[in-house]
C-alpha cells in the first residue's frame, strides 16, 4: 500500500499541466496551484464532496489531464474505507461509470479506462448501494464491449473489465451468470487467437483468464479447465518458445500447482516436477533463452516448501491435535486443551495486520453466535508483532521500533482490537519461539484447524472468501450433527 500511495504521489505530482496563456512564464507557471495536487490532498483528507466537485471541474476544463484517470481510480478505492458522509457514494460512483461509458462509446480506444473504472466503481454501487444495481451497471457496461470494435482495441482491458463483471455478479449470488461470463470471455479470447495468433499478449492473456476462471467454475468444470490451461501452456512453450511463453507457462503451471497443492499435494509434486523438467529441456535446447527458463524454473521450485506443507497438514487429518501453546490470553478466561473435550473446537491462526484473516472476521462471528451454545468452541492463535493501537484512525499499526513494544502493550493493542471488531471469541497469544504453527502446519494465514468432540484434527482449511468458509461451516454442522 505504502509503495501504491507513493507511485501515486509520483505521478500526480509528475502531472505536467498546460495553460493556454502564452505569457506565462515558467517561474509564474510553477508558482500556480496543481490541480491534481489539491484533489488529491482532499481524497487523503476523506472530503470526498468537495473532491468529487474538483474531479468534476477537472473533466470539464481540463478532460485531458494526464492525471485525471488516477484520481478517479484513487477517489473509488478511498471511498471504500473512508466512511464518505455528505455524499451518495453510490450515485457519484454510478454517475462517473455512465460517464466514462459513453466516452468510450465515442472513442472505443477509451476501453482501458473504462475498465479501471468499472474495477472501482461496481464495488462502491454494491457497498452503498445495492447489489441489484451493481449488476445493473455491470450488464450495461458488458453490452457496450460485447463487440468485435471493442475486443480488438483492447484485448487486457476487454478481459480485465468482463472479470470485474463476473466478480460483481458473484458477490450478489449469481454464481452461474458469473462463470458465464468467464466461460464466454475464454471462448472469445481463442475465437479471437486463431484469427490473429500474432496478437501480443494474447497467449498470456487467454492463459490467466483460464486460471481465474477456476474460483469461478463448479467443482465438476474446474479439472477440464485444468486441464485445457495446462495443455494450453505446455503447446505454446513447445511450438513457440520465447520469453513471452515461459512466462505464461511458468505463471499458469505455478497458479494451478498452488491452487491444488493444499487438497491434493502428491498431484501438485507430480505437475511441479513435469513442468520444472520442460522448463529445462527448453534451457538446454536454447541458448538465449537458458536464462529465461532456468530463472523461471527456479521460481517454480519455490512452491515445494507449500506442497510439504500440505503433505504434513494432510497426514494430521484424523490424528490427535497437536498441544497448545498460550502465553497470555485476550477476550476471555484461559482454557486448557483437557477441558475442551467434548467440543468441536475451531482454532484460527490470525494476525492483526493480515487483510485476508480481518475479511473472515464476520463469518466468525457468525459461527460463535449460531453454534457456541451447541458446542462450538472458537479460539484465535496469534503472536506478538510489535503493533500499538492508533486511537485517531481505531486501527493497529506497526511501531516504528517494534522491539520496543513490551507484551503489555501488544495485549493492550489487540483488546482494543478485538473490540473494535467485536469478536467474541478469546484469544491465545503464543510465545516467540513457540512451535505450535509449525507443529499445524501454518505457512499462511488465515489458517483454520477444526478438532472434534475427541480432540483429533478433521479439518485444515487455508484462506478466506465464500469457499473456505463454506467448507469450515460444513464441518462445523457434520461434527455438531446439525
Amino acid at each position: 500500500m505504502n509503495t501504491l500511495r507513493g507511485w501515486l504521489a509520483s505521478t500526480l505530482l509528475g502531472a505536467t499541466i498546460v495553460f493556454s496563456s502564452p505569457t506565462i512564464s515558467a517561474a509564474q507557471e510553477s508558482e500556480k496551484p496543481d490541480p491534481a495536487r489539491a484533489v488529491m490532498e482532499l481524497i487523503q483528507k476523506k472530503e470526498f464532496a468537495e473532491a468529487s466537485k474538483a474531479i468534476k471541474e477537472l473533466e470539464a476544463t481540463q478532460p485531458k489531464l494526464p492525471a485525471l484517470r488516477t484520481l478517479k481510480v484513487q477517489w473509488l478505492a478511498s471511498l471504500r474505507t473512508g466512511s464518505p458522509e455528505g455524499i451518495d457514494a453510490a450515485a457519484e460512483a454510478k454517475a462517473m461509470l455512465e460517464a466514462t461509458r459513453k466516452a468510450a462509446m465515442e472513442d472505443p480506444d477509451r476501453i482501458a479506462e473504462l475498465a479501471g473504472i468499472a474495477n472501482f466503481a461496481l464495488p462502491v454501487i454494491s457497498q452503498f448501494g445495492s447489489s441489484e444495481d451493481a449488476i445493473s451497471e455491470a450488464k450495461a457496461t458488458l453490452a457496450l464491449v460485447d463487440t468485435p470494435e471493442f475486443f480488438k482495441r483492447g484485448v487486457q482491458g476487454y478481459t480485465t473489465l468482463r472479470r470485474t463483471l463476473a466478480t460483481t455478479l458473484r458477490q450478489s449470488g449469481s454464481n452461474e451468470e458469473a462463470a458465464k461470463v468467464m466461460i464466454e470471455t475464454i471462448n472469445r479470447l481463442e475465437t479471437f487467437l486463431k484469427e490473429a495468433p500474432d496478437t501480443k499478449l494474447l497467449p498470456s492473456t487467454l492463459l490467466n483468464t483460464m486460471v481465474v476462471s477456476l474460483s469461478f467454475l463448479p467443482d465438476a468444470d474446474r479439472e477440464a479447465m485444468q486441464t485445457k490451461a495446462m495443455g494450453l501452456a505446455e503447446r505454446l512453450l513447445v511450438e513457440s518458445p520465447s520469453a513471452e511463453s515461459i512466462t505464461a507457462f511458468t505463471n499458469t503451471y505455478g497458479s494451478l500447482i498452488s491452487s491444488i497443492s493444499r487438497d491434493t499435494p502428491e498431484v501438485a509434486g507430480e505437475l511441479l516436477k513435469k513442468a520444472i523438467k520442460s522448463l529445462e529441456d527448453v534451457a538446454a535446447s536454447d541458448e538465449s533463452l537458458e536464462k529465461s527458463a532456468t530463472t523461471s524454473a527456479t521460481s517454480l521450485k519455490r512452491i515445494e516448501r507449500s506442497i510439504e506443507a500440505a503433505l504434513k497438514q494432510k497426514e494430521m487429518i484424523g490424528k490427535a491435535a497437536p498441544a497448545f501453546d498460550p502465553m497470555k490470553w485476550v477476550n476471555g478466561e484461559a482454557i486448557g486443551q483437557e477441558e475442551l473435550k467434548g467440543k468441536v473446537v475451531l482454532l484460527d491462526f490470525w494476525a492483526v495486520w493480515c487483510g485476508p484473516c480481518i475479511a473472515t472476521f464476520p463469518e466468525l462471528i457468525k459461527w460463535h453466535e449460531e453454534f457456541s451454545e451447541k458446542g462450538l468452541v472458537i479460539i484465535g492463535v496469534t503472536h506478538e508483532y510489535g503493533y500499538v493501537w492508533d486511537e485517531e484512525t481505531e486501527k493497529a499499526k506497526r511501531a516504528m521500533d517494534p522491539t520496543s513494544v513490551t507484551l503489555e502493550d501488544e495485549l493492550a493493542m489487540l483488546d482494543k482490537f478485538i473490540k473494535f471488531h467485536k469478536l467474541q471469541h478469546r484469544t491465545m497469544v503464543t510465545p516467540k519461539d513457540s512451535e505450535m504453527s509449525n507443529n499445524y502446519g501454518v505457512t499462511g494465514i488465515p489458517h483454520v484447524a477444526v478438532l472434534d468432540q475427541d480432540g483429533k484434527v478433521q479439518l485444515i482449511q487455508i484462506g478466506s472468501g465464500p469457499q473456505s468458509a463454506a467448507r469450515i461451516e460444513a464441518k462445523i454442522k457434520e461434527l455438531l450433527k446439525l
